[in-house]
């Protein structure tokens, strides 16, 4: 523990405030894998902004006029306005897809590997499902009892995890396949606004009650750790899988933050895996995974999208392959990722 806090005193000094002076209300931040930059929606302005680290943010859209969660699906990023879903191609900016599910007050969204989009209703405690191929919709949960905010799709379990508004902050998971609720860690903190899954399965939270991100084990078992201190009203989070990075939008002070996790919780000390291996390769059948983790009994692979969706994640043996056949994922930019522990080894392969 002394470790860790001595990390996050240190990277304080080192946040990136990405154009301080031109986010106005930034809610939202999501990762674009297609130009390697972040969308942010910002409420006081009512536009959409891209921005790379570093650089003075640009204007991506004017076309909405109170913007809060996103979520990239493909080459569309989705955005809750008002009581619309509305989606907008990454590569042209053009206005592509609408949803007019009449909500009360849209605020957290994720999407499913399904072609579904989850929205929450922060007003009427509610979380909508719409269809992306169609536009239509339906109530998937009627009521979450206390205000949902923040919501995540989490392939591994086939369910959504949200995070609560609000006193003594609720990590709920909803079932797809028949909207149960579940409980999975109540805390003493106040005002969860965003939630974030990195690749070990770990969530993150950004709450208001202490101006703080705060990071929960994949199982629940332990209280939250502070892991980011220091914010100004931390909105709705992402993580950038690819590179361990957490996007996080100030809407206190107009700023967005984004931190490399990897360094803030010591992952980058992890000894090098040069025995260990990871390969794809492709023929006329699919691609072809084949890896080896030496001296570990219990490990995982997982795949992930190039936004950092996880698409799937099962246990395996130490050594062996797997055929992803042709059909199964749709053409794109995919990573494999075989895990024991902290230790992991990432290839990257390619679905024509």
């Amino acid at each position: 523990m002394r470790k860790l806090l001595s990390y996050i005193i240190v990277f304080i000094g080192l946040i990136a405030e990405s154009g301080a002076q031109s986010f106005s209300g930034p809610e939202s931040v999501e990762y674009d894998p297609i130009n390697n930059r972040y969308i942010v929606s910002n409420t006081s302005s009512g536009n959409l902004q891209s921005v790379i680290p570093g650089n003075t943010p640009t204007l991506f859209t004017a076309n909405v006029s109170s913007p809060y969660g996103l979520v990239v699906v493909d080459s569309t990023v989705y955005v809750n306005d008002n009581g619309k879903v509305l989606g907008f191609n990454l590569v042209s900016g053009i206005q592509t897809f609408t949803s007019n599910v009449n909500g009360s007050f849209l605020n957290g969204i994720c999407a499913d590997a399904s072609g579904h989009i989850y929205t929450t209703d922060f007003s009427a405690k509610k979380i909508y499902k719409v269809n992306i191929a169609d536009g239509s919709f339906n109530v998937f949960v009627n009521a979450t009892t206390k205000t949902p905010n923040g919501i995540l799709f989490d392939a591994a379990n086939n369910r959504l995890i949200y995070c609560t508004w609000g006193s003594a902050v609720q990590i709920k998971a909803v079932s797809l396949i028949d909207s149960s609720q579940t409980v999975l860690k109540t805390t003493t903190l106040s005002n969860d606004d965003g939630i974030a899954m990195d690749s070990q399965g770990r969530i993150y939270i950004s709450v208001w009650g202490t101006q703080s991100v705060y990071m929960l084990d994949s199982a629940f078992l332990n209280p939250p750790m502070q892991v980011v201190t220091g914010l100004s009203s931390p909105a709705d989070i992402c993580y950038n899988m690819a590179n361990d990075t957490l996007g996080v939008p100030n809407s206190g002070n107009n700023t967005v933050n984004f931190y490399n996790m990897g360094y803030i919780l010591g992952l980058t000390e992890k000894p090098s895996l040069s025995n260990d291996f990871l390969k794809t390769s492709a023929d006329d059948n699919g691609v072809l995974l084949e890896w080896k983790l030496e001296n570990y009994s219990q490990v995982s692979l997982q795949l992930f999208s190039l936004n950092g969706s996880i698409i799937s994640c099962e246990d395996v043996m130490p050594s062996g392959k797997i055929l992803i056949e042709n059909g199964r994922l749709r053409t794109g930019i995919y990573f494999a990722r075989i895990v024991a522990g902290e230790k992991q080894v990432t290839e990257k392969f390619f679905i024509d």
